[in-house]
């Protein structure tokens, strides 16, 4: 009788072993899928901004609004008119995110203020790699586009 509660004790701490094991082996897989896809995932954001910028330029052709493309890969999106906004999003290999700057000048006397975040990558057991913004999952590339060149076109 004495001996069933340490029987008990090392299938239950094996039992943990193993359970532990199985969630590190998920989370190795679903790291190695963002760090796979993240790059064509960045580029394919990217090239959205570029085509929201277009399709802004557009329909308001009086906002003189600049884009380009840096190395890495990553963007410049520039509003030249007060309040002036100039976001800079760069993709992160090592953090498998979109490291971006918000920089908004209110007035020519400096009046600024600077917004720093991330739009990071996460993926599911299955395979499936989407963005995660403000803490939530968020499966469409529009979506994204809209919460980073929102401020800018406002």
């Amino acid at each position: 009788m004495g001996k069933d509660w340490i029987e008990q004790s090392v299938e239950s701490k094996r039992a943990r072993e193993a359970e532990a094991s199985k969630k590190a082996e998920i989370e190795l897989h679903k790291a190695r899928n963002v760090k796979a896809k993240g790059p064509d995932m960045a580029k394919r954001l990217l090239a959205a901004i570029q085509v929201a910028v277009d399709r802004y330029r557009q329909l308001d052709s009086d906002t003189p609004i600049t884009c380009y493309g840096l190395p890495n890969p990553g963007m410049i999106v520039k509003k030249e008119t007060l309040p002036t906004v100039a976001l800079t999003c760069i993709f992160d290999s090592q953090a498998n995110a979109i490291k971006c700057k918000q920089i908004t000048l209110r007035s020519p006397m400096y009046d600024s203020a600077t917004n720093e975040f991330s739009v990071g990558m996460e993926s599911d057991v299955s395979g499936n790699v989407y963005f995660v913004v403000d803490g939530r999952r968020v499966n469409d590339t529009d979506e994204v586009v809209e919460f980073l060149l929102k401020p800018v076109f406002s």
